[in-house]
């Protein structure tokens, strides 16, 4: 019976992933509430369920409180900016489909093709601000070139957002499991383009913590 409750025990383990999948949803929205620090929630997000149940290093709650601290400043700029853009090419393209003929048409390809770029950008700018210090106008440029140069791959990161949005949509019990279950999948895709911008550190000590090259 006592190996049963070991924490080496198969299903000890998924059940500690499970409640840690839970715990970082619900940490999440409740950092999510002021609406204004969505962005640095879900930095906070990516970065603890990329460290803390893929890789096991740390703490739910310490992990996420630290990125959310270190971040928020650029991540709520960057949510806003996003926001806005995303308000802004939505009523351009309604606007855009009450004209007629060849300009109505044109005007909608291009205001289509500037709002998949701002949410592209809006795809990977919250990892890599996770994972990257950075300028603002920098990361803004990095996650745009990222998205477009592995395009493939950004469909299907588009596609996770879009699923997990309309899981929450559908129900709001969704929120207990949703996020962090979609961080994980995200990161699936994400994490092997990180890799590959991500510098190996140049000494012993700092090779240790090198947790997101594993």
């Amino acid at each position: 019976m006592s190996s049963f409750f070991s924490l080496d025990n198969p299903v000890m383990r998924l059940l500690t992933k499970l409640f840690d999948v839970m715990f970082l949803s619900i940490l999440w929205f409740v950092f999510s509430i002021p609406v204004i620090s969505i962005g640095a929630s879900t930095t906070a997000m990516y970065y603890t369920a990329v460290k803390v149940i893929r890789r096991d290093r740390g703490y739910i709650f310490q992990e996420f409180w630290k990125s959310f601290k270190l971040n928020f400043v650029q991540a709520t700029i960057a949510w806003l900016a996003i926001g806005t853009a995303s308000a802004l090419f939505y009523y351009n393209v309604k606007f855009a489909f009450t004209l007629e003929g060849k300009m109505g048409t044109l005007m909608t390809i291009v205001y289509v093709s500037m709002g998949v770029a701002v949410l592209g950008c809006g795809a990977y700018i919250f990892p890599v601000l996770s994972r990257f210090t950075m300028k603002f106008g920098h990361l803004v440029k990095t996650s745009i070139l990222l998205f477009f140069k592995h395009f493939p791959k950004s469909i299907v990161l588009a596609l996770i957002v879009a699923v997990a949005a309309f899981l929450l949509y559908l129900s709001q019990m969704t929120v207990f499991f949703v996020p962090a279950s979609a961080a994980l999948l995200f990161s699936l895709v994400m994490e092997p383009i990180l890799k590959l911008y991500t510098p190996k550190a140049d000494n012993e000590e700092e090779k240790k913590d090198e947790w997101y090259l594993e």
